[in-house]
């Protein structure tokens, strides 16, 4: 369980504006080019089934020749223009269609096969991209029957072919939430592959490395770490380039979330320093930005460790860090993950006992949740905004600031209503808990706060946040040895759980609730941490 919850210059905007031109330029002729070939297709197709002359050896020529021109040179020309995915797509899945009716005009041959599964795969990794994932699951389940055949033959490179195609299956499967499906895949195509080589590849550590990364997933840590280190083992082997050493970060930041999740924040802290500095090394001078967006995600992590560790300065430090690494990133999850990281800084503001930095904080946050919610209409956006307005309620009444936490509070959980036949399980039992906090600390009725709480704890059982409020109504309602009994559960998590109860223990007394109980209690947490 984690309590993390998780405008440029005229001249800017004028180059951006011309780059897109461009962009929009060279796309225009590549699709005029893929319009002739496929014209050229056509007629070809058409002398092939007319001209009864015409040998079968130069039937298979002609049609490998097509098959080359349709799957090697549209999608590499066009890689690093995104708003054109969904275009190619419909073009490589019109060049599937044309490829079936070749291999019936001409027969299917190994070098036809491979050019069709190629296709197919390209049609796969575009449709991931889309978000298309049924899609992309049947293009390379086509992809991989056809390499599974190839292999049956005992053609040259088809068990490699075949291999790397399952682990692609299994990527999707896995982004679909099939992991177990994606688990015994992934093993396959490891077994296989390792059966094709004996020295260090970085095609099987990019294997090892997604098997490792779905038993993460499956909350499966052991094997998880195991096959992520044979990963980075077989990296080391291998001529450091750009490529490799981004694999070698990103491989050593996934081993030390491993080793955060298992609670040795010493090592995790070794090990994200470790990857920073692979990052730091790697964007010199190159890296992508799948790499940047990692090194930022991975001095948000190791914020997140000393901060567990109680050294707050120090993680303050490193969430300013992430902060300055992430601003002036313009994709909706890069503005997400700013906002989180603004989230989890605040947090740790208050832990530090500075509520008037973490006001800003949480203010910040909210801001960008804001334009988030409005420009994408997503309830889980609008859920975060409701949650962000909350979050600023809840500082608000520890600066304090009654009226003001009493505003957020009304307009998060009227943000938070609009959006209630939307919202997951987890997103109600969310809601659920702050009108829980509201009607104790704003309403002053205990009994309807236990009410709303154990709704919450109904559908979530085991998130902390709600588990916490229900604490403090339980505390209020009359059911003291409750409170005790799932306080001292949360605290037992450690990561500034128990600080975090007794600063909320502290300004409820502060704003004059009642209870001797209370009061005991905080003594004893205020004696402990001494």
């Amino acid at each position: 369980m984690d309590i993390k919850t998780d405008s440029g210059s005229l001249s800017g905007r004028s180059r951006n504006r011309n780059t897109r031109e461009k962009k929009g330029t060279v796309a225009a002729a590549v699709f005029s080019a893929v319009a002739l070939v496929l014209a050229l297709l056509s007629l070809t197709n058409l002398k092939l089934a007319s001209d009864q002359r015409e040998t079968a050896s130069r039937q298979a020529q002609g049609s490998l020749q097509i098959l080359q021109e349709l799957t090697y040179t549209l999608p590499e020309q066009l890689t690093g223009v995104p708003e054109a995915y969904e275009r190619i797509a419909g073009i490589l899945t019109r060049n599937a269609e044309a490829i079936e009716a070749v291999i019936r005009l001409s027969g299917s041959d190994p070098e036809t096969d491979f050019d069709a599964a190629a296709n197919y795969e390209k049609l796969a990794n575009m449709e991931t991209m889309l978000g298309g994932y049924a899609d992309a699951l049947t293009a390379q389940q086509k992809a991989a029957d056809l390499y599974r055949g190839l292999s049956d033959e005992r053609v040259e490179g088809a068990d490699r072919a075949l291999a790397s195609a399952w682990n692609n299956l299994g990527a999707i499967l896995q982004a679909v939430g099939r992991n177990t499906d994606a688990e015994q895949i992934y093993d396959d195509a490891i077994r296989l592959y390792r059966g094709t080589t004996s020295q260090a590849d970085l095609t099987l550590a990019r294997m090892l490395f997604n098997a490792g990364a779905n038993h993460a997933d499956m909350g499966s840590g052991d094997r998880a770490e195991r096959e992520l280190r044979e990963s980075l083992s077989l990296l080391s082997g291998l001529e450091e380039t750009p490529e490799i050493l981004e694999a070698s970060a990103n491989t050593t930041m996934n081993i030390g979330m491993l080793l955060y999740r298992k609670g040795d924040l010493a090592e995790a802290e070794k090990t994200l320093r470790e990857a920073q500095s692979l990052y730091d090394r790697l964007l010199l001078s190159d890296g992508s930005e799948q790499a940047r967006t990692a090194r930022v995600k991975t001095v948000s992590a190791l914020a997140a460790v000393l901060s567990d560790a109680g050294d707050l300065t120090g993680a303050d430090s490193c969430y300013l860090q992430a902060v300055t690494l992430a601003e002036g990133r313009e994709t909706d999850e890069d503005r997400r993950m700013l906002a989180d990281i603004l989230h989890n800084r605040a947090i740790n503001l208050i832990l530090l006992g500075d509520y008037s930095e973490a006001d800003r904080v949480f203010a910040d946050e909210a801001e960008i949740r804001l334009v988030l919610s409005e420009k994408t209409g997503l309830v889980e956006d609008r859920a975060r905004y409701a949650s962000a307005l909350l979050h600023i309620g809840e500082n608000a009444y520890r600066i304090p600031d009654y009226s003001r936490s009493e505003e957020y509070f009304k307009n998060g959980l009227s943000a938070f209503e609009g959006i209630l036949n939307g919202l997951s399980g987890s997103g109600r039992a969310h809601y659920q808990s702050w009108m829980a906090l509201y009607r104790l600390i704003h309403q002053r009725n205990p009994r309807g706060a236990v009410d709303a709480a154990m709704i919450g704890r109904t559908l979530a059982p085991n998130d902390v946040q709600v588990n916490r409020f229900l604490a403090y109504a339980c505390l209020y309602g009359g059911y003291e040895e409750d409170a005790e009994n799932i306080l001292s559960q949360i605290a037992a998590l450690g990561g500034g759980q128990r600080e975090r109860i007794i600063l909320d223990l502290e300004a409820q007394r502060q704003a004059g609730l009642v209870s001797a109980f209370r009061d005991r209690l905080l003594e004893e947490y205020l004696n402990r941490r001494d």
